[in-house]
């Protein structure tokens, strides 16, 4: 994600709203570089 980000000079929002890979049994929807984004951003969510 990290480097798709850089790769793709992505800003915040739209890292923010990129779809990554999320299987519900194995892994949780906000992984460890969505959640400072989305507080960056000043989004509030209950993880």
């Amino acid at each position: 994600m990290l480097a798709l980000a850089i790769q793709r000079g992505l800003t915040l929002p739209e890292l923010a709203l990129t779809d990554v890979f999320f299987l519900p049994h194995f892994n949780k929807p906000f992984n460890f570089v969505l959640v400072p984004v989305l507080r960056a951003l000043g989004l509030k969510y209950k993880a």
